[in-house]
């Protein structure tokens, strides 16, 4: 069985990309397991794409394609003029049309039409001039609310494209100057396409973008319920934009034929509110199925029904129409994203996910209603031009695509805060702006002035605050973490993983730490470099020094995925991990080796002086107290080499040295040895130095049992717990007069007692049982560990 695997779930979820690597076997799949799933035929299975899917991002490219060549040949068709039109915000009344700008060497040019001029009247050759306002020729659904207006707007269109018709026009002007003038404007029956202006070329190209998206998505995992919505919403946004290319402005310069005029409309319309039922169903579908095909269905049925009686002109009002529908698909949306939410309770992929493509919906969202609803207000136009908002919402739409395939959806949740932040921005602007229009007599740009300078008073406080709230808190900091990774980089190999652990799991508040020792990685990169699985659920840390690869699960007990942000620090974690270690490790052998040099220089120097007094004290005609004196300085001399030399060593091996030193210097000086000694943890490790200063403790004690107490016998308790040492020795001789001078001027007691507070422990003489003198010794457990119990601190404050 392959170690890396193809996570499965629920066959009628969607999608998994699988452009990031899956998840070790070994990591629990019930926590990791990959969603939505890619099988038909239940987990685990795939089957092979149909032709259809296979092929569907070159026939969607074909669809895009003939549309924009519908979209030219309709724009191409119409009588060119060579200018464009715009409402004059100079002018009294805001219906005044002026001039914005001329092409060269069209027919407006030749005509002496000049940018800046007003226009007020148009008529054909040899006609009476009819007065022109801009409610003659600019379109705006929301400004049309009712059918009579329709019925008046449509009748202008069709008188203006009857004089753009033919051979010759009289345009009535107000020149810069002041004065007026009467312009013959002679218009070519074909627009030539290199006249198109960039705003066309971009409704083109969005509508192309959303339509080849969605494929792209089919192409990948096949079509499933969520990729069909996607391609539904596509597809309706495609046809608004062929509407939209040709009759917006300043394509349409002047007017249309009212039958093309009305289809192109129909075509806006219906596309949109398509566009919008596929953004419904997508949030019945994913990013699990919490309705059945028959709810879309319905909707589509009635969503049908309903354009059609809004073309027929059946509905009361205009605004009964795709501005109903729109806002109700916007309020079923909102209930089904919040169905959706608490259905990916614990899901923190599926969270991201559907926390990015809510933002998106909700900016378009916005995007619409500023445009279709800022022109009801005292008649102005909109806030954005219609080709930027077509090309934002493509955006947008293309951000819900990629959400739906979960391309770098790890980042999402980064993302997606600062597009929530930016919408705040956007929606406290244009709310600030319509108040102001509304209260204040105000033009356009003094209201906008306006809303920027309370908008940024409010909004950047209120920015700062947003964000030290979301990020502050779940942003690892590695200064605060310098303590710890100094510590793992200086404490023996065999605490270190703890530590990394109780590291990792502070820094990133995670919920799940494993050991991947002995497990392959899941790509070559993984090998030396930290990578991202799962669409961000884990993270595999490599092998760093002799620490070995580890996996972290569940980021924020499981509330959040791991970012870009999380792998590049835990990048440098492990560079940093593994220079530590590397110097830790020179300086413990630069350490080693200078304590064996100077344990040599010892054995070899000074333990041959002391040897040499030792056998000329020995001579006859010696000095017998010399010669045991220099004997007592060579075996602490050994000892103190023995110990700079020494290796830690177990508990069970020290307890067995003491009482072989012990019971053999007792019996050799005539007094009965009582050895008792009680281990729990005969595998624990205890340092080089612990043994030592316990050792010789328990010497110095055992010493001053043999010249100062006349006992006949000593008896030793040694107790290793769980928690401490503790250390009696006991005789029954004449006990310790702290009043006579050899006590007070003796160094033993001294040596025990500074010895024991090196050792953190604490030591008592008293009389014991026995009659003599009693010495108790206690060395907490936590004295001699390697590593501090309360190193770590929270490193995430």
């Amino acid at each position: 069985m392959p170690l890396w695997r193809i996570s499965t779930a629920d066959p009628d979820d969607v999608l998994s990309d699988n452009l990031y690597p899956p998840i070790p076997d070994a990591v629990d799949s019930a926590l990791l397991s990959t969603r939505p799933g890619l099988a038909d035929g239940g987990p685990g299975a795939q089957r092979p794409l149909l032709f259809v899917e296979q092929h569907a991002v070159l026939m969607a490219v074909a669809v895009a394609l003939l549309a924009a060549l519908l979209s030219v040949v309709l724009a191409v068709r119409q009588p060119w003029l060579g200018l464009t039109l715009t409402m004059d915000p100079l002018a009294s009344e805001p219906t005044v049309l002026r001039v914005a700008s001329v092409a060269p060497a069209s027919p407006a040019a030749l005509a002496g039409i000049a940018p800046g001029d007003q226009v007020l009247a148009i008529g054909g050759a040899g006609g009476v001039l009819r007065p022109v306002s801009a409610r003659d020729v600019m379109f705006s659904e929301a400004a049309l609310h009712d059918y009579a207006q329709w019925e008046t707007f449509f009748a202008a269109q069709r008188q203006l494209a009857r004089w753009q018709s033919g051979v010759a026009m009289q345009w009535q002007m107000r020149v810069a100057t002041g004065g007026q003038r009467i312009a013959t404007l002679a218009p070519a029956p074909i627009r030539p396409v290199g006249s198109l202006p960039a705003a066309f070329w971009l409704v083109v190209l969005a509508g192309a973008l959303a339509m080849v998206l969605p494929a792209w998505a089919v192409r990948a995992t096949g079509m499933r319920a969520a990729t069909a919505c996607l391609l539904l919403s596509g597809l309706g946004w495609l046809v608004a934009t062929v509407g939209a290319s040709v009759i917006s402005q300043p394509v349409r310069e002047l007017a249309m034929e009212p039958e093309l005029f009305a289809v192109l409309s129909m075509a806006k319309r219906g596309g949109s509110v398509l566009f919008m039922l596929g953004l419904v169903g997508l949030m019945m579908f994913y990013p699990t199925r919490i309705a059945s095909w028959h709810a879309m269905v319905v909707a589509t049925a009635v969503a049908v029904a309903w354009m059609v009686a809004a073309f027929a002109q059946w509905l009361p009002t205009p605004s009964m129409g795709r501005p109903l529908l729109l806002a109700v698909g916007m309020l079923v949306w909102l209930v089904l994203a919040v169905r959706q939410w608490q259905r990916s309770a614990g899901e923190a992929r599926d969270r991201a996910a559907l926390r990015w493509v809510g933002l998106s919906f909700l900016v378009g969202a916005v995007l619409f209603l500023s445009v279709d609803l800022v022109p009801w207000f005292k008649g102005r136009s909109e806030l954005l031009p219609p080709a930027w908002t077509f090309v934002l919402c493509s955006l947008l739409f293309a951000s819900v695509v990629l959400a739906v395939r979960r391309y770098r959806l790890f980042d999402y949740d980064v993302w997606s805060r600062h597009l929530l932040i930016s919408l705040l921005t956007v929606i406290t602007l244009v709310g600030l702006d319509l108040l102001l229009l509304n209260l204040l007599p105000l033009n356009n740009w003094q209201g906008l002035g306006i809303s920027l300078a309370i908008g940024a008073g409010l909004y950047l406080p209120l920015r700062q605050w947003m964000w030290n709230r979301w990020f502050g808190r779940s942003q690892p900091n590695l200064r605060n973490a310098t303590a710890v990774l100094l510590t793992i980089g200086m404490v023996p190999s065999s605490d270190r993983l703890a530590l990394w652990r109780r590291l990792l799991v502070e820094l990133f508040n995670t919920g799940r730490f494993e050991v991947m020792d002995g497990t392959d990685p899941p790509t070559p990169e993984a090998a030396s470099h930290v990578v991202l699985l799962g669409d961000g659920a884990a993270m595999w840390l490599p092998e760093t020094g002799d620490l070995p690869a580890v996996v972290l699960q569940r980021r924020d007990q499981g509330r959040r995925l791991f970012t870009s942000t999380d792998r590049r620090m835990a990048e440098r974690l492990c560079v940093l991990i593994g220079q530590l270690i590397q110097s830790g490790e020179a300086y413990r052998r630069g350490v080693s080796e200078e304590r064996e040099r100077i344990a040599d220089d010892l054995h070899d120097d000074l333990g041959a002086t002391l040897l040499a007094v030792v056998h000329v004290a020995s001579q006859p005609g010696g000095s017998p107290a010399v010669a045991a004196a220099a004997r007592q300085a060579l075996d602490e001399m050994r000892s103190a080499v023995r110990n700079m030399k020494a290796r830690p060593a177990p508990v069970e091996e020290m307890v067995a040295d003491w009482r072989s030193d012990t019971v053999s210097r007792l019996n050799g000086a005539g007094i009965e040895a009582d050895w008792d000694a009680q281990v729990s943890r005969p595998e624990a490790l205890v340092p080089p130095r612990t043994v030592h200063q316990l050792t010789r403790v328990l010497r110095e004690a055992i010493s001053n049992v043999m010249r100062h107490s006349g006992a006949s016998r000593c008896a030793v308790h040694v107790n290793v717990g769980q928690g401490d040492i503790q250390l009696e020795v006991e005789d029954n001789g004449v006990g310790i007069d702290w009043n006579s001078d050899a006590t007070r001027r003796g160094q033993g007691l001294a040596n025990i007692e500074r010895r024991v507070r090196r050792l953190g422990g604490m030591h008592r003489f008293m009389q014991g049982p026995m009659g003599g003198t009693l010495l108790m010794v206690r060395v907490p457990f936590e004295a001699f560990s390697s590593v501090p119990g309360d190193i770590v601190k929270d490193i995430t404050k």
